[in-house]
């Protein structure tokens, strides 16, 4: 192996380390933001049945997120 090609291979190594921890930053602002539709739902004048429809909805989603995070913090290990 040349000194081009480890070169190669470290500069690739690299971006994906930064896309990576660019992917998990992302992900863990969605979580965020749906906890907070969370919250604000609960708190807003809606009826009980469509509170619990978002709620639900929002909760998916979350569900999806945590996945998601969980496998690119695995997968960094």
């Amino acid at each position: 192996m040349n000194i081009s090609s480890v070169s190669s291979v470290s500069y690739s190594a690299a971006t994906t380390s930064t896309s990576s921890a660019s992917t998990l930053a992302q992900i863990k602002k969605q979580i965020a933001a749906l906890e907070k539709q969370i919250l604000a739902e609960a708190a807003s004048k809606d009826d009980d049945q469509t509170k619990l429809q978002k709620t639900e909805q929002y909760e998916a989603q979350l569900m999806a997120l945590n996945a998601q995070l969980a496998a690119l913090q695995s997968a960094q290990s």
